[in-house]
């Protein structure tokens, strides 16, 4: 995968982290982490030592972060691009006075859109919209209850279980459940954070602790970040085997409540969720309705008041380093791609995305696909077989480019105040979604927007995926020159289609079924020296890279990087030191220390960069462009190099 992904969802908790300060120089002397805001040199350095920074300088040194972002380039680009469109979008269309009569999903969205901006409004309301719900979870007296409850959509959305309708098998939707956390291991900030909501319910002091610590107590059974530090394996269920293997919690009416209800196919479950089935009981029912309370706070307070909003924002910069955007067009675009991105995505695509650019990059990556193939046979370490399997399957790559496929939202209607509104709409996705479950994949559902800066290769179906948002967040010129355009997009498909050898965080279970165990163990090997050389870089004081954690990542830029090469190789003229220098500001982007600490522990991806410098010191061409000599900063031995 091509770039970094963290946004939210209705259903979706804040990630983990944790924070250590650092020194920003690195006192070796040798390349800086530059995508840590404000860690540059006093002065540019030469493009021969440090290329990198050089490209970037400017842009590094100048482009601050936007208010409530914790990223400049990639995601916050493509972020501030959508944010005035939308806005631009709402001047220019007139919208009912009584929101429940919009009917188009323009009018919708801007209706939604107006509701975000009534702080008045919102203000005036504060915590009124959900104290009927949770006044609906206080009255429940026992875990048979629950049963029936479960049809009640406001009840069923803040039990702390969910279903994943859009998991697949790779060939159908097969239904995932799962079991939500509401504490993250930074406890004083949930503490905080809860305790501050529930103050504003009405509880005092000691009835706020009381709620957190129960919930918290019960919790921390089965929640993984406590119990085994490691994320659960899932496993396969029948539906006609749930009766026999939970005993407590009712799931078969959960999933038929949600319209999962189907009795022959499987679902996939969670170690996490058995745990739960064993303490469903009544003995533990206050802290389940307690859970389902602060559920309800988590979920709902970025669409209450602005205080409400503000403790929102705190928690999450106190958990994974990011703010909300407080100004007005910021907290619209955080509200709206956290709780309906796919509504959002799909109004802005539709309004704003040209089809001529959409087909000028899938011509682009039609023809990377065609000169990736004719540069297999080339690959003598790889025996004829091999070559042919590979060849044949890039062959009947799939190219999909611009936008996953849309939801109908003709049926959907505005509700008269914000919270049921958005609640409402999740709501209608969630139903359009179930719908398809245990049917045949539809191979254009990706699993985000299409706002969203990412491209992906997805190796269940052969396909190479890019978002508009990657497009657009590029600045993508169709009358660009060649150079522009292969370093800038073209980089990127030529990553992307190398994930066909170097899947995702080193996983190769699909290569094993592709080579024979010969050609296997040699790929294993040039994989593993690309991994080993980005190990020996800082990336913070005392902080190495970490090579086999982002092995399939890294391999995926070089391999990449070394087609895409001989490729323009064949075009008349062709300007290396532009396209070299188009590829190092696609690779543009810094973030705030602390995010850089958690791409840092938990991404598959090294840091920028690193993917540029580290990258272009393994060719030729780039030495020949730029003149780059043994003693410059950016120079590699030929024999220290991994492409041999």
């Amino acid at each position: 995968m091509k770039n970094k992904i963290f946004t939210g969802t209705l259903f979706c908790l804040l990630t983990l982290s944790f924070f250590s300060s650092c020194t920003l120089f690195n006192k070796k002397g040798r390349w800086i982490n530059t995508n840590i805001e404000g860690n540059l040199l006093p002065k540019k350095p030469s493009e021969k030592d440090d290329f990198y920074q050089a490209v970037n300088y400017e842009k590094l040194k100048n482009q601050p972060l936007e208010a409530g972002m914790t990223t400049a380039g990639g995601q916050g680009e493509i972020n501030k691009i959508l944010s005035s469109q939308i806005a631009e979008l709402a001047e220019r269309t007139p919208v009912p006075v009584n929101p429940s009569k919009a009917n188009s999903e323009i009018e919708k969205l801007i209706s939604l859109y107006n509701m975000c901006l009534d702080w008045e409004k919102r203000n005036a309301l504060g915590i009124q919209p959900i104290l009927p719900v949770i006044n609906k979870i206080q009255n429940i007296e026992s875990t048979e209850d629950f049963a029936e409850l479960f049809y009640d959509d406001e009840i069923r959305i803040f039990f702390p279980a969910s279903i994943n309708s859009k998991n697949n098998d790779g060939f159908r939707y097969a239904p995932e459940i799962k079991i939500h956390f509401q504490f993250d291991r930074n406890l004083k900030a949930c503490n905080d954070f809860y305790k501050s909501m529930l103050k504003k319910i009405g509880f005092e002091n000691e009835e706020a602790a009381e709620i957190i610590n129960s919930a918290y107590d019960f919790e921390k059974q089965y929640n993984s970040y406590f119990v085994s530090n490691k994320k659960s394996q899932a496993s396969s269920l029948y539906f006609n085997n749930i009766k026999r293997e939970y005993k407590n919690f009712p799931l078969a009416d959960f999933l038929k409540a949600y319209g999962v209800a189907d009795m022959t196919y499987l679902i996939s479950q969670s170690e996490e969720l058995k745990t739960f089935d064993s303490l469903f009981t009544n003995e533990n029912l206050q802290a389940i309705k307690n859970l389902c309370i602060l559920k309800i706070l988590l979920n709902s307070a970025s669409l209450l008041d602005k205080e409400s909003y503000e403790y929102a924002s705190l928690l999450t910069e106190q958990i994974n380093g990011q703010s909300f955007s407080f100004e007005a067009d910021g907290a619209v675009l955080h509200i709206l791609n956290s709780y309906v991105p796919s509504f959002l995505g799909k109004v802005w695509y539709q309004e704003f995305t040209s089809p001529e650019v959409i087909a000028d990059v899938e011509k682009l990556t039609l023809e990377i696909v065609e000169g990736y193939k004719n540069q297999i046979a080339n690959w003598t370490w790889l025996n004829s077989s091999s070559r042919y399997t590979i060849s044949e399957l890039l062959g009947r790559t799939k190219v999909i480019v611009g936008a996953n496929s849309f939801f109908d939202y003709s049926d959907y209607k505005v509700e008269a105040d914000l919270p049921q509104s958005i609640i409402k709409l999740v709501l209608f996705e969630s139903a359009a979604q179930v719908k398809k479950c245990h049917k045949e994949l539809d191979i254009y559902d990706w699993p985000y927007p299409p706002q969203i800066y990412n491209a992906f290769y997805n190796p269940s179906n052969d396909s190479i995926n890019i978002y508009a948002g990657y497009i657009y967040g590029n600045h993508y010129d169709i009358n660009a020159t060649p150079e522009e355009k292969y370093g800038r997009m073209g980089t990127m498909i030529a990553h992307e289609i190398s994930h066909i050898f170097s899947l995702y965080g080193g996983n190769d279970n699909a290569i094993i079924q592709r080579l024979n165990a010969n050609d296997h163990k040699a790929l294993q090997e040039r994989l593993d020296s690309m991994a080993d050389y980005f190990s020996n870089f800082e990336v913070f004081p005392g902080k190495k890279c970490k090579g086999q954690q982002c092995k399939g990542e890294i391999g995926a830029d070089i391999f990449g990087m070394d087609t895409l090469l001989k490729i323009v190789a064949q075009k008349d003229s062709f300007d290396y030191k532009l396209f070299f220098e188009a590829y190092a500001k696609t690779n543009f982007a810094k973030y705030t220390e602390q995010l850089n600490l958690i791409y840092y522990e938990k991404d598959s991806h090294p840091s920028y960069f690193l993917r540029t410098n580290a990258v272009l010191q393994q060719f030729d061409e780039f030495y020949q462009a730029f003149d780059i000599k043994k003693r410059d900063g950016m120079y590699l031995s030929q024999n220290k190099r991994v492409l041999k």
